[in-house]
């Protein structure tokens, strides 16, 4: 759990220095898209590309460069995602009447990554410096999302029917609650990241945004849940052991008592001998002589 608890912990400080990266852009609105990082994803012509990027040269540039940092700053975060939700869809695809959604989340989350790769491929092919094949990311964008609310989606179903995550058994009130809300926003960012990257081009598509704070909601619970299952099972381990310690103890005790006891039994009920080499042996009476 510790594993689980480091890698959602690392995936969500990447997210935050993409977030970082980003903050440098100028602020754009593209058919309800804000924010030029994830506008970008969504562009499918010139027209579109010329709303996000800025008409001055100098800003234009910046943005240039900060943009193409943003898609190599993507390739680990992309890596991190599939490593986190691989390992999450482990538990789940171990049970038996949750095998299909375990394998679902792995193959949802395996497409998404090899299209957010595409993806970044053709971003860097629009505004990098590079003579690159021209691959217009919206389509890739459309299918790397919706597969990422697929996968957050059926997560946020084993949470809200297999209370605690994970095969624990800790059955603590603080992780079940948890488990509810985290499932709730889950399925939250699921519904309107679907739904507003499907009504991208009209008022729907201002739920996107929506969307991605809901997920952000529904890590950060999901971290707390992985601390807290991970530390009360540390805590009750050791008490576990610091009982076994004592019950040892007390049993070699018992066992030295009981020895003890009948070595004094023994003692007391055996005969006693006089002890060889100790009485001086007595003179033989003289063969007295004819």
């Amino acid at each position: 759990m510790w594993r689980r608890f480091v890698l959602l912990l690392i995936l969500m400080l990447w997210a935050l220095l993409l977030r970082w990266n980003a903050s440098s852009l100028p602020p754009v609105n593209v058919k309800g898209i804000v924010g030029a990082g994830a506008a970008i994803q969504f562009v499918h012509s010139q027209q579109d590309l010329a709303q996000v990027l800025s008409p001055d040269p100098v800003q234009r540039q910046a943005m240039q460069s900060t943009l193409l940092r943003e898609q190599f700053l993507d390739v680990v975060f992309i890596g991190l995602y599939w490593w986190f939700f691989f390992s999450l869809a482990a538990p789940i695809y171990r049970r038996g009447s949750w095998r299909i959604a375990g394998w679902l989340i792995r193959a949802c989350i395996s497409v998404a990554a090899v299209a957010d790769l595409i993806e970044d491929f053709g971003i860097v092919s629009l505004i990098g410096p590079w003579r690159l094949p021209q691959v217009w990311p919206v389509h890739l964008a459309v299918v790397k999302w919706v597969l990422i609310f697929v996968a957050l989606a059926l997560v946020a179903l084993y949470l809200a029917a297999c209370r605690p995550l994970l095969e624990s058994r800790i059955q603590s009130r603080p992780v079940s609650l948890l488990a509810y809300f985290a499932s709730f926003f889950c399925f939250a960012s699921a519904f309107c990241g679907i739904v507003g990257i499907m009504g991208r081009f009209s008022v729907s598509g201002k739920l996107f945004p929506h969307g991605l704070e809901f997920m952000g909601l529904g890590l950060l619970l999901l971290l707390a849940i992985f601390w807290l299952i991970a530390y009360e099972s540390r805590v009750s381990s050791g008490s576990r052991a610091l009982n076994f310690k004592t019950i040892l103890a007390e049993e070699l005790e018992e066992i030295r008592r009981a020895e003890a006891a009948r070595m004094a039994f023994d003692e007391k009920s055996s005969p006693s001998f006089p002890a060889r080499g100790r009485e001086p042996l007595a003179r033989r009476p003289k063969a007295t002589e004819p």
